[in-house]
């Protein structure tokens, strides 16, 4: 099977893989007009599929309460329907469609005042963890290349 087509603008909005043909979902950015590719489900198999996704998601959020200057952000969230939700988001954004389904970035950010230097902490604390699992290098770069561009979505006040 070819790699997924993906859109990086759009990783989050992926639609489904056609089951009848066992084809990825394609999808062009109305932004850009190109299409991207991606191998997502190599770097999906190569994080460990679900449960290596949802371990990684574990240790982030482990270091993520652990930070003073970001858990705040998270103060009466359900970690256990947070850690679902950013392990389905991980997911999708590595290229595996269909799973992720909640809301958009800028609706879920709205009113947390995401500074770009907590992006960069929060950006940070996923490498480490994707390190601490053992994911390769070029891995850890093409995740957090992935998280950054969905930047202008969840940052919304200036430092």
């Amino acid at each position: 099977m070819p790699p997924a087509m993906v859109c990086i603008h759009h990783a989050g909005e992926l639609k489904a893989t056609d089951r009848r043909r066992r084809e990825p979902a394609r999808r062009s950015c109305h932004s850009t007009g190109k299409v991207d590719l991606v191998s997502g489900s190599d770097l999906y198999q190569r994080l460990g599929r679900h449960a290596g996704t949802a371990a990684i998601v574990d240790d982030f959020y482990r270091r993520v309460l652990a930070d003073a200057d970001l858990q705040h952000y998270f103060a009466g969230v359900s970690m256990p329907i947070q850690r679902r939700h950013m392990t389905a988001f991980l997911i999708t954004a590595v290229g595996r469609p269909e799973t992720y389904r909640g809301r958009d970035l800028s609706s879920a950010h709205r009113g947390l005042a995401v500074t770009g230097s907590d992006f960069e902490g929060i950006a940070e604390l996923l490498g480490q963890s994707l390190r601490e699992h053992e994911v390769a290098e070029e891995d850890v770069t093409t995740v957090l290349d992935r998280i950054a561009a969905l930047r202008p979505q969840i940052v919304q006040a200036d430092n």
